[in-house]
C-alpha cells in the first residue's frame, strides 16, 4: 500500500474566527485570522486560506485517487490533511469534511532513486 486516506467522514462545521474556542483564538491573534473561516479538526484550527486548491495554474488538476476532495495542505512531508466542502446544514451552516492523506515514504524514495 504506497498511499492512503484517513476519515470518519464527520462534517465539520465551518466557523469564523468569532466562534473558534478561545484557545485557537490565542494564538490567531492577527487582525487578519479575524477575516478568515476556520475547521476544527484533530484539537487544531485550520484556516480555509491555508488549503492549496486544485485545478490552478500552479497545482494542475485534482490527481484520480483524490478525485472528490477541494485541496490539501501539507502538514509534512509524507502527510497532508484533504478537504471536501459539502454543503450547508440549517443549523451549522457551511460544512467540510477533513481527512489525513498519508504517503508511505518507501513510494516516494523508490520514485527518487534513478
Amino acid at each position: 500500500m504506497s498511499n492512503r486516506i484517513i476519515c470518519n467522514y464527520h462534517k465539520r462545521p465551518i466557523l469564523s474566527w468569532y466562534e473558534l474556542p478561545d484557545d485557537q483564538k490565542e494564538w490567531r491573534c492577527d487582525p487578519q485570522d479575524r477575516a478568515g473561516w476556520y475547521v476544527l479538526y484533530g484539537g487544531y484550527a485550520y484556516a480555509l486560506s491555508e488549503f492549496v486548491r486544485w485545478g490552478t495554474p500552479w497545482t494542475g488538476p485534482c490527481p484520480k485517487e483524490l478525485d472528490g476532495w477541494h485541496g490539501y495542505y501539507v502538514s509534512c512531508p509524507f502527510s497532508s490533511k484533504l478537504i471536501r466542502i459539502v454543503g450547508e446544514d440549517e443549523i451549522d451552516g457551511p460544512l467540510a469534511i477533513i481527512a489525513r492523506y498519508e504517503t508511505n515514504i518507501a513510494t516516494i524514495h523508490k520514485s527518487m532513486t534513478v
